[in-house]
This record gives structure tokens, C-alpha cells and sequence, in this order.
């Protein structure tokens, strides 16, 4: 699944987190119902699906424990409201761990990928708009401080450069349909209290997209996929529908 090199670079809790990794099992019969190493994986996708997180510690002779964390509504969620350019984006307030305002100096390069501190530890550090595949905004380079949120799905955490992050605030889910139903780096849609629609992020795709990424801070990114079918999806959530 994954190279010795890159084994040898993780922790306890990345280790862990691959249990749910798709094919892995400890089982040494496999049957048509058991074995397959695809029960954990499956109930971290339902549980996402419900926007909700799992995660499992463990201690050798004592125990494990998995924790399903859930929402306690699934109708109406408490979400930050972040800008990327001129598109609005609802990311659950159950995944922020904290939004907060960098200098350039605060920002460090390692092994060629941009990371910031915090609390003593090293946390990677991403453009929200180039794990999107969506255009930086073009004033990018002359401000002072910027605006980052700092997300976080079972043990992993990540931060990620935004426009502006705006507020909190209650939002109403709605589906995109059955047709749509399974859009990389999207939840759902939102409507806020000014009947705009925009955007809901689904917060553990994007950590799996920003880990293929590479993101270059001060300068535009050398090589950008062109995924018309995704630039065409956000706009057609965010935009007004022309009939009531």
C-alpha cells in the first residue's frame, strides 16, 4: 500500500489511520462476508457521509478505542464561512480546529512543501484554491498577513491559505441530487440566511487532495489539471437560479 520509504516517515496515528485503508486485514481467512479488509473503510465512509469523523487509539495490553463523533442534526450544521476569490465556501465547524492570520516570515519550506508552527509541531500548509483547481486571487502577493484555517479530520491536521475567512454561522444542508452524489471535495450545498446557495466542503476529500499537491506560495503553480466538469459544478451551486 504504501512504499518503506514512506512507512518510515509516519507516526503512531498515521500508522493507525491506515486500518482504514481499503484491502487491509489482520484476518487470515477470508470469506465472502469477512476478511476482505473493507468493514472499517465502509463505516468511515458512511460516517463521513453523515459529516461526522472516526478515529481509534489503542494500547497494547489494555485496549482499543474507536470514537464516532456525529452531528447531532443533520439538517442544519454550524459551519465557517471562508472566501476564495469572489466564491464563498461553508467548511463544518466540527473539522476547524482553529482559523488564525500568518506573516510571510511565519511560513517555512520543508522538504519543498510550504508548513507553519504550531503548538511546537509542523502542519503543512496549502492553498485552498489550488487543491480546488480553482485561479488564485491576484493580490495574493501584496498583503501583509494572511488568512488561514486550519482544518482538521481524526488525528490528521492540515492548514489551508484562504481570501478571507468570514464567520460562523448556522447554514441549511441540501443534497446536490442523486446524480451528483459522490463530487470530489464537495458535501453538499448550503443556503445562508440571504438565500445565497454556496459551496460545502467535504473536509476528509480535501485533505486527501491536498496531500497530491504541491503547493508553491509565492509564486503560481508551474503545471494546473484542467477540471472543467469540478469549475463548472461550483459555479453552477453558487449561481442564482434564474427562475424562483
Amino acid at each position: 500500500m504504501i512504499s518503506v520509504e514512506e512507512a518510515e516517515k509516519l507516526n503512531s496515528n498515521e500508522v493507525l489511520s491506515l486500518l482504514f485503508r481499503s484491502g487491509l486485514t489482520t484476518s487470515a481467512i477470508i470469506t465472502d462476508i469477512s476478511g476482505r479488509g473493507l468493514g472499517l473503510t465502509i463505516l468511515q465512509e458512511k460516517v463521513e457521509k453523515l459529516g461526522g469523523v472516526v478515529s481509534v487509539e489503542t494500547n497494547p495490553n489494555v485496549g482499543t478505542t474507536f470514537r464516532i463523533l456525529l452531528p447531532l442534526t443533520l439538517a442544519t450544521f454550524r459551519g465557517v464561512l471562508v472566501r476564495v476569490k469572489e466564491q464563498l465556501f461553508v467548511l463544518p465547524t466540527i473539522n476547524v480546529d482553529r482559523t488564525m492570520r500568518v506573516a510571510d516570515d511565519e511560513i517555512k519550506t520543508v522538504e519543498n512543501k510550504e508548513t507553519i508552527q504550531m503548538n511546537g509541531h509542523t502542519t503543512p500548509l496549502l492553498w485552498l484554491a489550488d487543491v480546488l483547481e480553482l485561479p488564485r486571487s491576484s493580490t495574493e502577493t501584496h498583503v501583509n498577513r494572511r488568512s488561514v484555517i486550519v482544518l482538521g479530520s481524526a488525528e490528521r491536521r492540515m492548514a489551508f491559505l484562504v481570501d478571507e475567512v468570514l464567520n460562523e454561522q448556522e447554514v441549511l444542508a441540501k443534497s446536490l441530487g442523486n446524480q451528483l452524489s459522490r463530487v470530489r471535495n464537495i458535501a453538499g450545498a448550503a443556503i445562508l440566511g440571504t438565500g445565497k446557495a454556496v459551496t460545502i466542503l467535504n473536509v476528509s476529500d480535501l485533505m486527501k487532495s491536498a496531500l497530491k499537491v504541491h503547493s508553491h506560495l509565492l509564486r503560481p503553480s508551474s503545471k494546473r489539471r484542467n477540471k472543467r466538469e469540478n469549475r463548472f459544478l461550483l459555479r453552477k451551486i453558487q449561481s442564482p437560479p434564474e427562475h424562483s
